[in-house]
């Protein structure tokens, strides 16, 4: 007990005579130069900091002068010139990330994110998506691309993969439904292939008006044209196959009248809209009749023609008489002409007055 009451005085005593001897400048030159630095804890275990042997060129480490918040991470700051604490923690699922001057947490779904979330991002102007080279993109479900864009902007919806120069919306058994309004600039081809596919349009019971064309336009068929509404026409409509009105209940118009019963639509000529006329007057029949005489008669005068022309042809056939002939002998335009007989004549006479072609 004695001796070691001796040597722990002896030890006090040494340090006091090293501290005594040792300036106090030599102090001020601290930190100590060592290649490694060891922190001891109180329990078993330590705390190393060791120099790299390969670090040629001295740098210094600045730790924060306050302890950082909980789930802060620590990072290295060349604005500072040391190490820096990021700010709190974003919420769940946010990311990290640098935007030129610090380390940030970011909203992925939020409108300064310039990554597109699965749960929608809030955007705050318009947003891209695809790519900034010469290369497609495809967009997948079920492990089956849905929709392709290649790198020269060719589209393909759920048609496959689509490697070619034409823009493919659906494939056989597909419908596609174009709802609101649908501008087709260019040539509009309609089930062009082979195949029996219908094209229906405006089939529905509340459709509203269906153009097809143009003022002047042209629209050409080939085959069957089926169509259980009205067609109204401003253009020119050429059929190869062939034009069947089906139902008790369908008419033939034209400027919106089907004309009378035994009616026949004739041409007018060449830039003039045909109209509906009489077949007598389709044909050129201005009148027809069937007149009786009197008893021993002469002759017999016609009136009331008002559309008699000087130059109209005048047909006369007697009935029932073998021995008597009659014959035109006057006419008055606008009014009617006379009939001269042969012999008294006892009867009925009939007369086709037809216009001169």
């Amino acid at each position: 007990m004695r001796i070691t009451t001796i040597l722990t005085r002896l030890r006090v005593a040494l340090t006091l005579a090293v501290l005594i001897t040792v300036p106090y400048e030599s102090f001020a030159q601290l930190p100590f130069e060592s290649r490694e630095i060891k922190l001891q804890g109180s329990a078993a275990g330590s705390l190393s900091i060791v120099a790299p042997s390969t670090v040629t060129t001295p740098y210094t480490i600045t730790l924060p002068n306050a302890v950082g918040s909980t789930g802060s991470l620590l990072y290295s700051n060349t604005t500072t010139g040391g190490l820096t604490w990021t700010g709190a923690p974003g919420g769940t699922g946010y990311s990290l990330r640098w935007n030129g001057t610090a380390i940030e947490w970011v909203d992925p779904a939020g409108a300064d994110n310039p990554n597109w979330s699965l749960t929608g991002n809030a955007l705050g102007a318009t947003g891209v998506l695809g790519s900034s080279t010469n290369q497609g993109i495809s967009i997948i479900t079920n492990n089956l691309e849905r929709m392709s864009i290649t790198g020269s902007g060719v589209i393909g919806i759920n048609d496959g993969t689509n490697a070619g120069a034409t823009t493919n919306i659906g494939k056989d058994g597909n419908t596609v439904n174009l709802l609101g309004t649908s501008n087709l600039t260019g040539a509009t081809n309609i089930n062009t292939s082979t195949g029996t596919f219908a094209t229906n349009i405006g089939t529905g019971t509340t459709a509203g008006t269906v153009t097809i064309g143009r003022t002047g336009g042209t629209i050409t068929t080939v085959g069957t044209l089926g169509h259980t509404g009205d067609v109204n026409m401003t253009g020119d409509l050429d059929v190869t196959g062939n034009v069947n009105l089906v139902g008790t209940t369908r008419e033939l118009q034209m400027n919106g009248a089907a004309g009378s019963i035994g009616n026949v639509l004739v041409s007018k000529g060449t830039g003039a809209t045909p109209e509906w006329q009489s077949i007598n007057s389709a044909i050129g029949i201005r009148s027809v009749a069937l007149v009786t005489t009197a008893a021993g008669a002469t002759s017999h005068t016609v009136t009331g023609l008002t559309t008699l022309t000087a130059t109209d042809a005048i047909l006369v056939t007697l009935e029932g008489s073998t021995s008597v002939t009659a014959t035109v002998t006057s006419r008055t335009p606008g009014t009617g002409f006379t009939v001269t007989f042969s012999g008294a004549y006892s009867g009925k006479f009939s007369y086709m007055v037809l216009a001169a072609q």
